[in-house]
């Protein structure tokens, strides 16, 4: 903790340096406000909550778009967060405020209601290395502040402090909303052909890290055409949900659920790509859903990336035991998360190829796979009934006892491919099987493998193998 703590006021040090120095090249970006101020209060809300404090948010608007520089914003609020925590007693709250003010600035304020700041203080408190004489306040560095103010300044802002003793303190940061210059501001507008959810065409500020759109296009083009992966988003924070949305490609189908009961019922009748949720969430928080996810023969095999503000090493590794994919920090870089979802599609993709060229060689694949164990019941199924021509999709769906969509979007997950091809090629690859052991006419073993009629069988056996059974029967072993 105290190792944390160094690097902290270190990496403040520096950067302040390099401010000082000119060498500072931060990257201005046009956005909502308020959608990024909600996440970082959301990260310390746990905290507060351990220190029984009530954090509270609010916006004068939804939407305040204004051009500013995230991390800085990032690094004030947390500064100022972290003050007011630390002053505050248990039970009492700390209000966060956003205001528009004549379509000019947008005012911050962050108020405490604990022990405040002496009058003989006030006037220092934004110096480099000041620390009030009250001993009981003596424990910070007197770094923060002042690098508060300098953030502060460099966004063409100021910032100003009120306090009354025994009453507690307000940090006011005013901001304008267009800077007067364009500091290579990146603006974000949405494509003609590009699908945005009804509820966000109003609020275009949602995208805040801009540059997304740069990623989205690298990650359509480098994924297949032919795949339109299903995205569950499980989130109890409409403003987040929102950001989210305005990330993914529009190629993305993304469905979302309130909190980890709904998105586990959701999961289970759709069958999703991959699964984003939140941590703390009302009902069934996301731990217990990846436990339920893990132990699902049908949902198991879903990658699941955890977004939450409970980031110590313990959380981390708890949600790495429940069988998380991927465990991001809030607020997180919208590049994190778009690699990280693309990384781990790919890694399904290569999977499916995998088992299924395993269970077509009839390799001794490890039984502790539940994947494996699926298609190997699946293709049990099958050869049971390998002879009959009228056994479909829907009769393997029976006897598995799972609906024909769930099976549908299960056997895509896996294998690769719908149910019907999976049967067929499940017959093709019995056929190719006999045709070299067995001393038997083509005809005869079309038939065996739930072919009856010939030219259908000599088609399909061709399509998938690229010759005709009696080509591949002359073929050299």
């Amino acid at each position: 903790r105290q190792g944390a703590h160094l690097l902290t006021l270190t990496n403040q040090l520096l950067s302040m340096s390099k401010i000082n120095s000119g060498s500072d090249n931060p990257k201005w970006q046009k956005g909502n406000i308020v959608v990024y101020l909600n996440m970082v209060i959301d990260s310390f809300r746990l905290y507060a909550k351990e220190k029984d404090i009530k954090l509270l948010f609010t916006s004068s608007d939804p939407l305040i778009e204004m051009d500013f520089i995230p991390h800085y914003v990032d690094d004030i609020l947390q500064n100022l967060l972290s003050n007011a925590i630390k002053f505050s007693g248990p039970g009492k709250e700390i209000h966060v405020v956003i205001s528009k003010i004549k379509n000019k600035e947008a005012v911050l304020k962050v108020q405490d209601f604990g022990d405040g700041i002496p009058k003989s203080d006030l006037e220092y408190i934004f110096d480099l290395f000041y620390q009030g004489n009250n001993s009981e306040r003596n424990n910070g560095s007197g770094i923060g502040l002042s690098y508060t103010r300098q953030l502060v300044e460099i966004m063409n802002g100021k910032i100003e402090v009120e306090s009354a003793e025994q009453k507690g303190t307000v940090f006011i940061v005013s901001l304008p909303l267009q800077q007067s210059e364009t500091n290579n501001i990146s603006v974000w507008t949405p494509k003609e052909n590009e699908r945005i959810p009804s509820s966000m065409k109003v609020n275009t500020g949602l995208n805040i890290f801009l540059e997304s759109q740069d990623v989205k296009g690298k990650i359509i083009n480098r994924r297949r055409s032919d795949i339109s992966p299903t995205v569950l988003l499980i989130e109890d924070n409409d403003d987040v949900v929102l950001y989210i949305k305005a990330l993914l490609p529009a190629e993305y189908n993304s469905v979302t659920a309130r909190d980890g009961t709904e998105g586990l019922e959701l999961a289970n009748e759709l069958i999703p790509d991959i699964i984003i949720s939140d941590v703390m969430m009302p009902n069934k928080d996301g731990f217990a859903l990846c436990r339920e996810i893990r132990k699902s023969a049908l949902l198991n095999h879903i990658p699941i990336i955890l977004l939450t503000a409970k980031t110590t090493i313990d959380d981390r590794l708890k949600g790495m035991k429940c069988g998380a994919d991927a465990y991001i920090k809030k607020p997180f870089h919208y590049e994190e998360l778009l690699i990280q979802i693309e990384a781990l599609l790919e890694n399904r993709r290569l999977l499916k190829e995998k088992y299924m060229q395993s269970l077509f060689k009839g390799d001794d694949l490890n039984i502790n796979d539940i994947n494996i164990n699926f298609l190997k019941k699946a293709t049990d199924i099958v050869f049971k009934d390998i002879n009959n021509s009228g056994f479909t999709s829907t009769s393997l769906a029976e006897k598995l006892c799972i609906s024909s969509s769930q099976l549908n979007r299960k056997l895509s997950a896996v294998a690769g491919c719908t149910p019907s091809m999976f049967i067929l090629r499940l017959r093709v690859e019995h056929a190719k099987k006999k045709l070299v052991t067995e001393d038997k006419s083509i005809g005869q073993i079309a038939e065996e493998c739930g072919f009856y009629d010939m030219a259908y069988f000599s088609r399909t056996f061709k399509k998938l193998t690229n010759v005709t059974p009696s080509q591949y029967r002359r073929l050299p072993r």
